[in-house]
């Protein structure tokens, strides 16, 4: 719970500060590719987010980083703030706020769906097209495959989960029939 007000805290001022000088996406690029970096790493998530390191070393380590990976100024000084206020540990939680942020600011949602084979020819098309007329938003869908279902899918989006699976299925009636 913790993780989620803090992220949520510092990704609203990254995102005021991306809208005031017209750069959500690229922040939002910038600080998802040094997430995935960060959350690769287990040597850079702990020299970074481990305070007995030294300071200036740790900056610096951060700023080579982010050199190589040509990240803009705000980016870079948005994560240099995490570091001198030992807030890097919460950088996935932020991420994941910013995204939010971003994605309600551009009018779109983001789906989960997960089926037991894969999908023929179009299918995760029209399940798109008929999330977005349902949701009169864009849809950004990511699949997944996941045998253990059995059959059918599941879809979440915004917090709704739509379970449409064999195995729900299966254990709906096997609770029916332990209740009879």
């Amino acid at each position: 719970m913790k993780e989620e007000v803090i992220g949520k805290r510092y990704a609203k001022a990254l995102i005021q500060l991306g809208q005031e000088q017209g750069q959500l996406e690229r922040v939002s690029k910038e600080l998802e590719t040094f997430a995935a970096l960060f959350n690769e790493s287990d040597i850079l998530k702990r020299v970074l987010c481990d305070p007995i390191h030294d300071r200036n070393k740790r900056k610096a380590i951060l700023g080579d980083v982010l050199k190589k990976l040509e990240a803009g100024n705000l980016c870079s000084n948005f994560l240099q703030l995490l570091l001198d206020k030992e807030r890097m540990r919460y950088l996935p939680a932020i991420c994941s706020a910013y995204q939010r942020l971003e994605d309600g600011i551009a009018g779109r949602l983001r789906a989960n769906l997960t089926t037991a084979e894969d999908l023929q020819e179009g299918e995760k098309e029209a399940i798109q097209t008929a999330l977005e007329r349902k949701f009169n938003k864009d849809i950004i869908l990511e699949w997944f495959k996941d045998p253990d279902i059995l059959g059918g899918i599941i879809c979440k989006v915004d917090g709704m989960v739509f379970d449409g699976c064999v195995r729900t299925q299966l254990e709906m009636l096997k609770e029916t029939m332990k209740g009879e």
